[in-house]
């Protein structure tokens, strides 16, 4: 459920952003960190995590300019508006 509640955060904070005109961005843990935690507090696990920021960082991190299940969803309708117009000629 909190990684939900924080989702959420991240939803409205980015349509906030989006109605004020103000730039997005949003640094995120990606599917390459494989590390997984072993108990609620894993400092092994909490180390990882941060050598792991600490390199994206330090090679220049390219932000993510909305959502990643709104970028998703986006694509997908890309996709999807390309199969039905290509159905269509």
């Amino acid at each position: 459920m909190v990684h939900y509640l924080g989702y959420n955060d991240i939803l409205r904070i980015y349509a906030t952003a989006q109605r004020d005109g103000v730039d997005y961005n949003l640094a995120l843990i990606e599917t390459d960190f494989q590390k997984t935690k072993k108990e609620p507090f894993d400092p092994e696990y909490m180390k990882a995590l941060f050598d792991y920021a600490y390199r994206k960082g330090r090679r220049g991190y390219r932000w993510h300019k909305e959502p990643p299940l709104l970028a998703a969803a986006q694509r997908y309708r890309l996709l999807d508006d390309d199969s039905n117009s290509s159905r269509n000629h």
